[in-house]
């Protein structure tokens, strides 16, 4: 060994040891709360927990398989024409951005191909893990924000994690990729202290994870990072240069995402998804949202039960925003209004020592940027017409009107039609969440303004009230229909073995919704597994007569086998358990060379 590769070793070593010791020591200061964390997100999880190669909801969480693994598969050699050929519609390019592409979360995971190639294991690793790092990231602001108190942060990123708003829509994976929020606003007011760089490319690195997670996800991170930014220099706790920098960060984020932006626009203009106005705005939030409690809590089950459901015979719970629930508790809220009343109107006067002049105006203006930002989320979670119920402050009258869109859903509509922002704005009651959050991480300074009795008795109601109203009183609901059970058919693994086949179409004679049933989905989280190209799909966007040509094929008769080989059908995979006897005959009848036969599937030759 020559003394430039004895000295490498060395240094190598003293990294190694030294990141141990990093390592070792970040984990003895918080292992109480990753415990805690842990222990809620498996209790929370276990009915899955045995079944997690072979459990799945269905919908979203079988699209989200489909979408990390065929990326995974991509990055690892699949036969993939680049790395946003999401293996659907034969024949269509760039079909992952069709949706949501989730690059960043299929790296992220992509270390579990060294254990398993099972997309549905790895999409249920993948939503237990960032449910678990949304608390966390969420404790870790917290810590920040409470000058390190332990106990409220840990209850700060339960509530993150764990409120009715986030569990309606759990099995949304690009909707987890908010775990990285609460770490940028962390790495912003580290900078504010320090003006260390390493913060700023904290930044720069949970940013780039965002944006190239979900285009939703990070408009959201985009609106509660700048309106904290901006804040912060409005109040004077950052200078302009630190401004410019944190704004430049922010705003290389967005630069590194352009490549994946331009051919997410193309498609976008090219395959408009069709929705009218009236159909997205269904999605998001009403006032309503934020008043009803949620059904999964004690309260929630005791209202509908007990008053509201007797009185108007509802069969939806906090049912007005269709895409998800947007109550974070009425606990939540009414504990955040009053450590913000608390700490600008009665800290003065009964702050203890330990608190200085400083120390209470700086707690007056957090607290106040965090009102702002909840205003602000909101707002922006009504919609461009302000749901306040089913009604909206401006008329909304009928899909054929051309109304005028305020910006900047206006300008989202024109230039990616088929994203239809404004069908999802709901979501942004995760920047509510965020702010409320953050005002809760601040009641150990507005306790300050009372006894040590009185603070006691006040965290005692609060915590009993916070299980009472937010919390999941159950673990999610295991479901056990046909659906819900996921394998890795034979004739997939003999489909992934062969490198010749390719370019498959599926046939299942008894699904009547070729383009949205959990059969496809079956088939597109399959390809994750297989990696080779279907011509069914699923996604926001349907290539125009799709439903139709499949449905035309499910006869088999000589003119859709050759209508097969003109779309570039090279393979005819027939699912005996979802299609009719007379299917199966059909195509026996043709001779066509089999490729492998079994109770389940035929797969033939064209």
């Amino acid at each position: 060994m020559n003394s430039t590769a004895r000295k490498y070793k060395v240094k190598t070593m003293h990294f190694l040891k030294k990141s141990g010791v990093k390592i070792g020591d970040f984990f003895k200061e918080h292992y109480k709360a990753i415990l805690v964390l842990a222990l809620v997100n498996i209790a929370f999880f276990f009915p899955m927990i045995t079944k997690l190669a072979s459990y799945t909801p269905g919908g979203d969480a079988l699209f989200n398989a489909w979408t990390i693994t065929r990326v995974q598969g991509c990055i690892l050699g699949d036969s993939c024409h680049n790395v946003l050929d999401g293996g659907i519609f034969l024949g269509h390019e760039n079909t992952l951005t069709w949706s949501e592409s989730q690059l960043s979360t299929a790296v992220l995971f992509l270390p579990l191909r060294l254990f398993t190639d099972n997309p549905v294991l790895i999409n249920n690793i993948a939503t237990i893990t960032m449910t678990f790092l949304i608390g966390f990231s969420m404790y870790l602001l917290a810590m920040y924000l409470s000058g390190g108190k332990k106990w409220i942060s840990i209850i700060s990123g339960l509530i993150f994690s764990y409120a009715p708003f986030r569990l309606s829509a759990v099995w949304h994976l690009q909707n987890l990729s908010i775990f990285a929020l609460p770490l940028a606003v962390l790495a912003i007011f580290k900078y504010k202290d320090t003006k260390k760089k390493r913060y700023l490319l904290f930044l720069l690195l949970v940013m780039v994870y965002e944006v190239y997670a979900s285009w939703y996800q990070m408009a959201f991170t985009l609106l509660a990072t700048l309106v904290i930014t901006i804040a912060l220099l409005c109040y004077k706790k950052i200078n302009w240069k630190s401004f410019a920098l944190i704004l430049g960060v922010i705003v290389i984020a967005f630069i590194s995402v352009l490549p994946l932006a331009r051919v997410y626009l193309k498609e976008s203009k090219k395959n408009n998804s069709g929705y009218t106005l009236d159909e997205k705005v269904m999605y998001s939030s009403a006032l309503e949202d934020y008043i009803l409690p949620s059904s999964e809590s004690i309260s929630g089950t005791l209202f509908y039960r007990a008053v509201h459901c007797k009185v108007n015979k509802c069969d939806a719970y906090n049912g007005y925003n269709k895409d998800t629930s947007s109550y974070h508790g009425a606990i939540t809220v009414f504990a955040a209004i009053s450590i913000f009343f608390v700490i600008n109107r009665k800290l003065n006067k009964k702050k203890k020592k330990e608190l200085s002049d400083k120390k209470v105006a700086e707690l007056k203006v957090m607290s106040r940027i965090f009102v702002i930002l909840a205003v602000i989320g909101f707002v922006a979670s009504l919609g461009p017409f302000l749901k306040l119920q089913k009604t909206y402050v401006y008329e909304l009258v009928s899909s054929g009107t051309i109304y005028t869109v305020p910006l900047p859903y206006i300008l989202v509509e024109i230039l990616m039609p088929s994203v239809s922002f404004i069908r999802a704005i709901g979501r942004a009651g995760v920047v509510v969440l965020l702010a409320l959050s953050m005002l809760i991480a601040l009641m150990p300074y507005a306790l300050e303004a009372y006894t040590n009795k009185t603070r006691k008795s006040l965290v005692a109601v609060f915590l009993i009230l916070l299980v009472f109203d937010v919390m999941p009183y159950k673990a999610i609901s295991v479901r056990k229909g046909p659906d819900n059970v996921f394998k890795i058919p034979e004739a997939h693994k003999v489909i992934k073995k062969d490198k010749d086949i390719d370019n498959i179409v599926v046939i299942s004679s008894k699904d009547k919704n070729p383009q949205d049933s959990n059969l496809v989905r079956k088939q597109m989280a399959l390809i994750g597994y297989h990696g080779k190209h279907l011509y069914n799909g699923h996604s926001a966007f349907i290539p125009k007569g799709y439903r139709e040509q499949m449905l035309d094929f499910y006869d088999l008769n000589k003119e859709d086998l050759s209508q097969m080989r003109k779309l570039g059908i090279k393979y005819v995979l027939l699912d005996k358990v979802n299609s009719y006897a007379n299917t199966l005959a059909t195509l026996k009848k043709y001779n066509l060379p089999v490729v492998h036969e079994d109770n389940e599937y035929l797969l033939v030759k064209l």
